[in-house]
């Protein structure tokens, strides 16, 4: 930490130790104590050096990991016989910097480095490699940044490699190392692994210029339907008359080599295709051949001429017709094969002679996939394309096209799968316009499994059971698609607006810091409601339910309390185990939850002893507060509510606790509350104790950066009161590093349903 930098090091290193009074050195001969000097002397020095720096230490105040970023410099030339006893001066040239760059526990790895040859220096980052400037290099000394255990924007050095300048002389060829550079054993283990590598690049590169070829040969006087399969490997930079040779020794035939010859294979058609004429000096990789196509084998006798081909290439047109019976497209398609260019007419005559249709009566259409667009051949010169699809209709040409109609209605169908209630497989499929409402696919899918639609609910999800409430909007505006999956599940379907909700006791012991203490919330009842339900619709609708059977005497409870003016019922969002938003009494369902009001939504039902809720508007924001005790590092056991406007500061609920509390205001101390209070204070209450407790008293509580809510909890004390005990300054920084600063705490979902 102290150290300037790598020369100062290597002095440190080499300056001897004194053993002198009470460290003498005790001779291992004689067993006698003398003065000595105890030391590191460096007697040969190899041709590259290694430092490592120590960057990393650990905290014992703490107990963690640091990282040391305090800068250390290092000569972009070192000369080490300063160092040592040397007849001639020993230059070592930095080379390599090794960087790290993050925290003590963890980071990311990167290195600069020096070419041989060009001098220039490189930044080897993973894939990246890029040239950099020198002062880079020297950027990398490290900062006043300190020590910390967590990662800084920057890196900085921690190893570095030097090499003798002497090596760098007019011959040095850093391809090439000198006789004795390198230990013999190595040089011999090093070219016996370039031998294997060059000998497997040959053989992969021989393997990869390889193509697979599959061809048909007939066997002498049988039909070329019966011809049988064989296969062949061979490179791709070999000429066809290479392969044409090759084939033919691998069928052990005795053929003068002009009286064979091979033909592509259309498999589709199963049809011969071009000869390859005048094409045989030509590579089977120009040629366009590739693994696993399809060659045929002709011959002839010495005599006898080979047939004369059409055309080197055909193409290929696929005609699925009309079936006028099924009132559908036929499953297979004919593959009609014919002349490049060809005009639709030409095609027309084809489909007529297969077919047995007058060409006049013949409607030809072709599809847009990507628009489902059809379009109809009027033009008889029109030309098509290898691997086309052509719809084929018999019928009059100024007629309906049930082809288009079709098509027309099929761009808009969608497929839906859905389960069988009580299976969770959903194996059944419904093909059905998503343009058409919920509603139909509900009937639809009651006619097949055979239950009435109101006895069965339509979710899109089976365990949260999240129905399709709106049976009037569309398939596409409720956000069913094709290939979805709707799930079928027994009970009573709810309307639009229509919720369940689950309803829980709110405990009177709910108000105990430790809530080990507190009674666990008991389930009442579900009930199904509007969304437009004010509390007192709310209140009616439960103390008319029996509720669960036990929970019966205390909603009896609640009915009796009711009763009686001096209570008032109060209904609160629940958030795990915690109370949150307060349902207003001029307010409703959706009103007060808007962004998360959802079936199996969660209600406290609080009992208030007054009769009115001082919680009667949304400008108000219900807190809870716990009172810390400094001279026991303790709390209160109960935490009290307090009832403020929402645009109140610090300032503002000082006034309040002093109000409540009866202490001066000037000894009212307010901090925003950590996350699981009671757990910080049994385990760790000194980290209550060194929390800035001065907080600024502008600082609005349901606003950065507090961001209270209904149902949080704020700390305060009375400054008065003596600390426990005195804390130790170093001690209380070390907390306040590790993340108990300013008394501000970021909230998390998990909060929300842990915290008391």
């Amino acid at each position: 930490k102290d150290i300037i930098g790598l020369e100062e090091s290597l002095q440190l290193l080499l300056q001897p130790e004194e053993m002198i009074g009470d460290n003498q050195y005790r001779c291992s001969k004689c067993q006698k104590l003398s003065d000595a000097l105890r030391g590191t002397i460096f007697v040969k020095i190899p041709p590259v050096l290694t430092f490592q720096f120590h960057r990393f230490d650990f905290n014992y105040a703490t107990m963690a990991r640091v990282k040391i970023n305090s800068s250390f410099s290092f000569p972009m030339s070192l000369n080490m016989s300063k160092y040592f006893e040397s007849d001639s001066e020993d230059l070592y040239d930095l080379y390599a910097v090794m960087i790290h760059s993050g925290g003590a526990n963890g980071g990311h790895y990167y290195a600069y480095i020096k070419d041989f040859v060009s001098n220039r220096w490189y930044v080897f980052n993973d894939q990246d490699v890029k040239e950099i400037e020198e002062t880079q290099v020297l950027s990398a000394f490290g900062g006043s940044i300190g020590e910390t255990n967590r990662p800084s924007a920057g890196g900085n050095a921690y190893m570095v490699v030097y090499r003798n300048s002497r090596m760098l002389d007019e011959n040095f060829d850093p391809q090439k190392p000198r006789a004795g550079m390198i230990h013999k054993f190595l040089q011999d283990e090093v070219e016996s692994l370039n031998e294997t590598y060059r000998k497997e690049k040959e053989e992969f590169e021989w393997r990869k210029s390889l193509i697979h070829l599959q061809f048909l040969y007939p066997a002498p006087g049988a039909s070329e339907k019966s011809s049988k399969t064989h296969m062949i490997s061979i490179p791709k930079y070999k000429s066809l008359r290479e392969a044409t040779i090759t084939v033919r020794d691998a069928l052990c035939e005795e053929v003068p080599e002009d009286c064979i010859r091979l033909r592509g294979y259309d498999k589709l058609t199963n049809e011969k295709t071009t000869a390859f004429t005048g094409k045989y000096e030509e590579s089977l990789d120009s040629l366009g051949c590739f693994s696993g196509q399809i060659l045929f084998v002709e011959t002839k006798a010495p005599e006898e001429t080979f047939s004369e081909v059409e055309s080197d290439t055909r193409i290929n047109i696929s005609v699925v017709k009309w079936n006028p019976i099924a009132k559908n497209l036929e499953n297979e398609a004919k593959v009609i094969s014919i002349p490049p260019n060809s005009p639709v007419v030409h095609l027309k005559k084809k489909v007529a002679s297969i077919y047995d249709i007058p060409p006049s009566e013949i409607r030809l259409f072709t599809l847009n996939t990507e628009t489902m667009a059809v379009t109809e051949f009027c033009n008889p010169e029109s030309p098509l394309a290898h691997a086309m699809t052509v719809y084929c209709e018999q019928g009059p040409k100024d007629g309906a096209s049930l082809i288009k109609e079709k098509f027309e209605s099929d761009q808009y169908l969608i497929d839906i799968r859905y389960n069988r209630i009580g299976e969770r497989l959903a194996d059944q499929n419904i093909s059905i316009d998503k343009r058409e409402p919920v509603q139909l696919l509900k009937e639809r899918i009651s006619d097949s499994i055979n239950v009435p639609v109101d006895n069965f609910m339509l979710c899109n999800n089976m365990l949260a059971k999240k129905q399709y409430k709106d049976l009037s909007l569309t398939l596409e505006e409720s956000k069913i698609f094709d290939g979805s999956v709707v799930y079928v599940c027994p009970g009573e379907p709810l309307c639009k607006g229509e919720y369940l909700l689950k309803c829980y006791f709110l405990p009177e012991d709910y108000m105990f810091v430790d809530q080990s203490q507190t009674t666990k919330p008991q389930e009442l009842c579900v009930l199904k409601v509007n969304e437009a339900s004010t509390p007192d619709e709310l209140s009616a609708l439960l103390l008319s339910k029996d509720g669960i059977e036990s929970a019966r005497d205390i909603i009896e409870k609640i009915k009796e309390k009711q009763e009686r003016k001096e209570y008032c019922i109060r209904w609160r969002e629940k958030r795990g185990n915690r109370p949150g938003k307060v349902l207003l009494s001029s307010g409703s369902l959706l009103s007060t939850f808007s962004g998360t009001l959802q079936d199996d939504f969660e209600l406290f039902i609080q009992i208030l002893n007054s009769p009115n809720d001082p919680v009667d508007s949304n400008e108000k924001v219900l807190l809870h507060a716990i009172r810390w005790n400094s001279s026991s590092w303790s709390t209160d056991k109960k935490k009290f509510e307090i009832v403020i406007p929402t645009n109140s500061c610090v300032r503002d609920a000082k006034e309040y606790l002093s109000h409540q509390c009866g202490i001066p205001i000037e000894s009212v101390q307010l901090v925003k509350s950590p996350p699981k209070i009671q757990e910080v204070v049994n385990n760790c209450p000194i980290s209550i104790a060194v929390l800035n407790w001065n907080t600024p008293e502008h600082i609005s509580l349901t606003k950065s950066p507090w961001y209270l809510k209904n149902g949080d909890n704020i700390l305060f004390r009375d400054s008065r009161d003596p600390e426990k005990e005195e804390i130790d300054p170093e001690l209380r920084d070390a907390l306040l590093a590790d993340g108990i600063e300013e008394s501000i705490y970021i909230r998390t979902e998990y909060d929300d349903q842990e915290l008391c």
